[in-house]
């Protein structure tokens, strides 16, 4: 079994353990075998150990051996570093190898009396490169093997010829192999990493929480505990022609709400400057300057409705049954009847959803049919609510929180506040729209609009048919006329037909009316109800936009001494720290790309560019397209193994990967 585990070398006089790939001391055996490389048990080690002792021509006495300078070819049992550092202050004598840059200044200053020169600091870059290149001449890159990894035997040993003996060749895996695993470990990594990322649950968030954007709208407490992927799904856009059942129905509600808005788009293009005003008004008593504004182009409807078609989607989702928590919420009882009616319209057989009734070609772009009506009234009920305790109360400003979930995170001030407005918009629309059918006589609006007919006499009114003349209460020569006797119309100026006298029935409103007295009830601040916190949500949201402050916590005493929430520190004490740690992550650095610091791709440090607007998470300035990077450093150490013998060597074993080396 010895045999498996260890080679024996002539010269020098020592053995090679075949796994470990270093020489092992005899006196140093057992040790070495119930170690963690190999972490056999003590007999069985104690047992080789015995036999290794037997064999012959093995030195002893670490002191005993001559240890050369240089070989011409590589020993095929160690590992071979293409990373030596040669020496070359003293080519004639000194054969001084090392891998670290700054071992090698340190051998330097100590056998050659010779100082590299540093340039740090403020510096000019001519400068810095001149003494990169003066330090560059005091050295040769060569490859080199060492027999110890420590003590004794442990230098490094120069090979001019490094090549691979015919076992050493049976050792590496085919190129091909290699590469398959290589791919194989990286596909791997990737889908750990978006799985870990997908199952990734909403934590709560805490009172000590930094982001005033999160605190103000407690999404992160109400969403508590779901995915974020469940979320992103649960408000997807419906795929085309689905075959279950549920998504059948959100794509028939996803385009009615499309035709809804619409509509109504349509209705307040055609609205008076009056009736535009009121819907535009966000609290009592306030006079507003603009009037409520159409898109100016109607296909941009398209892109503004989307906010509400997520809605719509996300409540469809979750009444429907389904296999992933959901967020909570409820109904009041006119939401859940409406709801009904939506759901039972949108999962009928296409085309019969309801038609349109029968109208003048000219006046069908305006007719609703049975669906858009009762899409139309659910999204008016989802307004038309009053909080009792909390905004949460209400299934729109859930499923607003829901919206609130980016594909990057949570939206941030910047970008949540424009799906406000698109929300709070089409909600005026609606509002409009669902006034003009409460009308008693909405086709006759409707067929002035549509004749452009500005002045027709059915809408020509007094605002008090009760108000009394000059002359009353002092005598009239004319005769009373009989009570109740109506007047005859006047003829329409516009046409030799006109419409008939329009009673209206008092238990409607008119138009107006009806718009403003939906605006005073659910639509404005002081309602407790949707509307007004969504409209909190973006005054704050704008607010914490363009006002905002990070808070201090930074403070001075003294002189030079800096206070940072418990810390205490001088400006000298932080440069020291800084230089500290940028030698320590060098020496880390080093290590895990098992490559010496001046051997890395060099930082474009004058080239380097940033973005200080992207506020995407995860973004940083070594994703900045304008910055050419050397290597490509996502797979610069992959891309080595899969060249590099060496590295093959180190992390491969039989072809496959040793755990232990990349641990």
């Amino acid at each position: 079994m010895e045999q498996q585990l260890f080679i024996k070398l002539s010269q020098p006089p020592v053995i090679i353990c075949r796994s470990c790939r270093h020489g092992v001391w005899l006196a140093e055996v057992e040790s070495h075998l119930r170690g963690k490389a190999h972490r056999l048990p003590q007999a069985t080690a104690k047992q080789i150990h015995q036999d290794v002792q037997s064999w012959e021509g093995v030195e002893h006495d670490p002191h005993a051996v001559q240890w050369p300078s240089r070989i011409t070819q590589s020993i095929p049992h160690l590992d071979e570093y293409p990373d030596g550092l040669l020496c070359q202050r003293d080519q004639a004598r000194c054969q001084f190898i090392t891998r670290s840059l700054d071992t090698l200044k340190r051998h330097w200053r100590e056998h050659h009396g010779w100082t590299a020169p540093y340039h740090g600091g403020r510096s000019r870059l001519q400068e810095q490169e001149q003494a990169q290149i003066t330090i560059q001449q005091g050295y040769q890159v060569v490859t080199c093997q060492r027999f110890f990894p420590s003590r004794k035997g442990s230098h490094y040993i120069w090979v001019p010829c490094p090549n691979q003996q015919p076992e050493e060749q049976a050792r590496t895996a085919p190129t091909a192999h290699i590469q398959a695993t290589v791919d194989a470990v990286i596909q791997a990594w990737e889908q750990v990493q978006a799985q870990a990322k997908a199952d990734q649950a909403i934590q709560a968030s805490q009172l000590t929480d930094a982001n005033p954007w999160l605190r103000m709208t407690r999404w992160a407490d109400y969403l508590q505990g779901i995915q974020a992927r469940d979320l992103l799904a649960s408000m997807a856009a419906p795929e085309e022609d689905p075959m279950d059942a549920t998504e059948q129905g959100v794509q028939v509600i996803w385009d009615t709400m499309e035709q809804v808005a619409r509509k109504s788009q349509r209705t307040v293009q055609h609205c008076g400057q009056a009736i535009r005003v009121e819907a535009v008004r966000s609290e009592k008593g306030q006079t507003p300057h603009r009037p409520l504004l159409a898109y100016i182009d109607e296909a941009v409807i398209k892109k503004h409705v989307q906010p509400w078609q997520q809605i719509l989607a996300f409540i469809a989702r979750t009444q429907a049954p389904h296999d992933w928590a959901s967020p909570r919420y409820g109904m009041t009882a006119r939401q859940r009847q409406k709801w009904r009616q939506l759901w039972q319209l949108a999962s009928q057989a296409p085309g019969s959803q309801g038609s349109q009734a029968a109208v003048p070609g000219d006046l069908e772009a305006w007719a609703m049919t049975a669906i858009e009506k009762a899409c139309l009234e659910f999204c008016i009920e989802l307004l038309n609510q009053r909080h009792r305790s909390h905004e949460y109360e209400s299934a729109l400003v859930c499923a607003m929180a829901v919206l609130g979930q980016g594909e990057a995170g949570w939206r941030d001030p910047e970008s949540y506040p424009p799906i406000l407005s698109r929300v709070i918009k089409v909600a005026r629309f609606m509002v409009v729209q669902k006034a003009l059918w409460m009308d008693p006589n909405p086709w006759q609006i409707i067929q002035t609009w549509a004749r452009k007919d500005q002045s027709a006499e059915w809408v020509l009114a007094s605002a008090d048919d009760q108000l009394g003349e000059i002359d009353e209460g002092y005598g009239s020569d004319d005769p009373p006329s009989t009570p109740g006797a109506p007047s005859s119309p006047p003829s329409s100026i516009h046409s030799d037909d006109p419409l008939p006298a329009v009673h209206i029935r008092p238990s409607r409103r008119p138009f107006q009316e009806q718009v403003t007295w939906m605006m005073h009830q659910f639509m404005i601040r002081g309602t407790h109800g949707p509307m007004e916190t969504l409209l909190d949500w973006r005054t704050y949201g704008l607010k914490v936009h363009y006002n905002h402050t990070a808070p201090g916590h930074v403070t001075w005493m003294g002189e030079d001494q800096l206070l940072y929430q418990q810390m205490a520190f001088t400006m000298g004490d932080f440069r020291g720290f800084i230089h500290g740690l940028v030698t320590a992550a060098r020496e880390i650095l080093g290590q895990l790309c098992m490559q010496d610091h001046a051997q890395m791709p060099p930082i474009p440090w004058t080239a380097l560019y940033d973005d200080p607007s992207q506020s995407q998470a995860g973004w940083n300035f070594l994703h900045d397209a304008r910055t050419q990077w050397p290597v490509d450093g996502t797979h610069w150490m992959i891309d080595r193994l899969r060249a590099e013998p060496a590295m093959q060597r180190h992390f491969l074993r039989g072809g496959r990967f040793h755990p232990g080396a990349i641990q």
